[in-house]
C-alpha cells in the first residue's frame, strides 16, 4: 500500500510542477496541503514555505491579494474571476472555491492565472471538480 501511495504522490507532484496555473488546496481548517510550482510566481514565496501553513500565515491583509483571499476565507465567500494586481504590478485572475461534501465544507481550492490563462483554468477546474478526493 505504501508503494502505491508513493507512486501516486510522485505522479501528483509531477503534474503540479508542470502546471502553468497556480493551484492551492486547503483542508477544512484552512491548512495548505497542495501547492503547484507556479504559485511561487503569483505569491512570491517558495512552495515548501507554504505547505502545512494556515492561509493567514501565507497571505497578509497588507496586500490587495492577501485582503481578497483572507476576507473570502473569513466570510466563506467564493471568488469567481476576481482580478487583482499583485505586489509586483502584474494583474492576475483569482478564483476561490469551497469544497463541500454532504453539506459540510471539507476544503477549498484557490486558483491563480494570468488574465489570458484564466478561461482555460476555469474550464479545467470545472471538469476536474468531481475528481477531488473525499475528506480533503
Amino acid at each position: 500500500m505504501q508503494e502505491v501511495f508513493s507512486a501516486l504522490k510522485d505522479n501528483l507532484d509531477q503534474i503540479m510542477a508542470n502546471l502553468q496555473d497556480g493551484l492551492m488546496l486547503f483542508t477544512r481548517d484552512s491548512r495548505i496541503v497542495l501547492v503547484s510550482a507556479s504559485v511561487e510566481r503569483f505569491v512570491g514565496r517558495p512552495r515548501g514555505e507554504m505547505l502545512g501553513r494556515n492561509v493567514s500565515e501565507v497571505f497578509s491583509d497588507s496586500t490587495r491579494l492577501g485582503r481578497l483571499i483572507l476576507d473570502s476565507f473569513r466570510l466563506r465567500r467564493e471568488v469567481s474571476q476576481g482580478e487583482v494586481e499583485g505586489e509586483n504590478g502584474k494583474r492576475m485572475q483569482v478564483s476561490l472555491d469551497f469544497i463541500h461534501e454532504h453539506g459540510e465544507q471539507i476544503g477549498a481550492l484557490l486558483s491563480f492565472a494570468t488574465p489570458n490563462q484564466y478561461v482555460g483554468l476555469k474550464m479545467k477546474s470545472n471538469y476536474h471538480a468531481g475528481f477531488l478526493p473525499s475528506g480533503v
